[in-house]
């Protein structure tokens, strides 16, 4: 019998949650009591997590063109007055990528 994964859109689910869970457990450690929000401009797509006044969005792409994603962030970075943005992906090590301010980390940043 054929064993069935989970498909992408499961995982990135699966994935807000426990980054969210570590991102709050962090900050409750921490004393921080500024709170971590959603963003959704009128013209993009959403940003996962505002956290300090930075978004952060996930993504379940390892490699391969991130325009679309890029735009959003790029959207919400402007829009919140924010120099930095990044997209959380399921790779092992983070790198800036070519446009300003945005860099792409890994989903472990936040164990």
């Amino acid at each position: 019998m054929k064993e069935r994964g989970f498909s992408e859109a499961s995982n990135l689910v699966l994935a807000r949650h426990l980054i969210f869970n570590e991102i709050a457990a962090g900050r409750s450690y921490q004393l921080k009591k500024d709170p971590i929000y959603y963003f959704k401009s009128s013209r993009a797509q959403p940003v996962d997590f505002v956290v300090d006044g930075i978004p952060i969005k996930l993504i379940s792409k390892a490699s391969g063109p991130l325009g679309w994603q890029e735009k959003g962030l790029l959207g919400a970075m402007k829009k919140l007055n924010s120099k930095r943005g990044f997209l959380a992906a399921p790779i092992e090590r983070g790198d800036p990528l070519k446009r300003k301010g945005i860099t792409r980390i890994s989903w472990l940043h936040f164990s």
